[in-house]
């Protein structure tokens, strides 16, 4: 079904501060730190990108659900990012800027808005509210266990759907597929990493930064998963993030068993822990050069 481009991604101009600090680390050692003085710039497409809402369906068929598509309109099969949202889902400002930084460097973007969110309301139960009901009948453990199975099981089966409608589009080249996940996205971007679902290349942006203190069940699923991953991944966080552990122990993770990855902790974004949680989805133009960079090398044309 095509429909116009929502009231953010037709028209919003992104306007963010920039502190172009960054401490970078990956397999091969630590790099240094450059800094420039803070300026504001404007996230601009290079590309004219239009945008559709379309259906997809869950991996196991059980929910049909929705998602916001972007294409440059350019000829022939394009890779494509799939951007899996953190638990409350994305809004148009997230859309618009992640749509936006994609297509700009010639990917098809999908933005799949996982059961009971966004687009999707109403298919499903939103995972916070159950989350909340299990809280106040039996504590916050109980709350993070149930976390963590339905990470492993209905997200994750929302987010292999994802996916596998991407591979299927005739525009889309299905052996260039990466994913790029957020929060509670950057942990089914992991998990995603471990199930050879066709994907080429992750970018898992604070996977679990809020839970990973209080959830050891999300801890141990996810080092599992690292270390199982079949694809490259990409870790990034801000200095000033909730918990920089998941980055840190993850990335360890991999290095043990010699998988390919990247790790990457850069300066403060923000003046709060909030602020710097959102850095994976607010500031593309501090780590889009090293994400596309990742991409680049992982995903050349086979």
């Amino acid at each position: 079904m095509r429909v116009p481009p929502f009231n953010a991604v037709a028209s919003a101009v992104v306007c963010v501060w920039i502190w172009a600090a960054v401490v970078s680390v990956n397999v091969f050692g630590q790099q240094s730190s450059t800094a420039s003085p803070p300026r504001t710039t404007a996230l601009q497409p290079a590309l004219e990108a239009s945008s559709e809402v379309v259906d997809y369906t869950s991996a196991s068929g059980s929910l049909r659900l929705r998602g916001v598509l972007f294409r440059s309109g350019g000829a022939g099969q394009s890779p494509a990012i799939v951007f899996l949202h953190g638990g409350s889902g994305a809004s148009d400002k997230t859309v618009a800027t992640i749509g936006r930084t994609f297509v700009s460097k010639g990917y098809l973007v999908f933005v799949p808005f996982h059961r009971g969110l966004g687009l999707s309301a109403g298919s499903g139960e939103p995972l916070a509210a159950r989350l909340a009901k299990e809280e106040e009948s039996n504590g916050i453990p109980a709350r993070m266990r149930l976390m963590a199975r339905l990470l492993e099981t209905e997200l994750l089966d929302d987010a292999l759907g994802a996916i596998d409608y991407v591979r299927r589009r005739p525009d889309v080249d299905s052996s260039r597929v990466a994913v790029y996940g957020h929060s509670q996205g950057g942990m089914l971007s992991v998990l995603a990493a471990a199930r050879n679902a066709g994907i080429r290349a992750t970018v898992a942006s604070a996977p679990g930064a809020v839970n990973w203190a209080s959830g050891p069940e999300i801890r141990d699923m996810l080092r599992t998963a690292a270390k199982n991953a079949q694809a490259p991944i990409f870790f990034l966080q801000a200095s000033n993030d909730y918990d920089l552990a998941p980055t840190e122990q993850l990335a360890l993770e991999m290095a043990r068993v010699g998988k390919p990855h990247v790790r990457q902790v850069y300066s403060a974004w923000g003046a709060s822990v909030q602020e710097g949680h959102g850095f994976g989805v607010q500031a593309p133009q501090i780590w889009g050069p090293d994400v596309f960079g990742f991409l680049s090398e992982h995903m050349k044309a086979r």
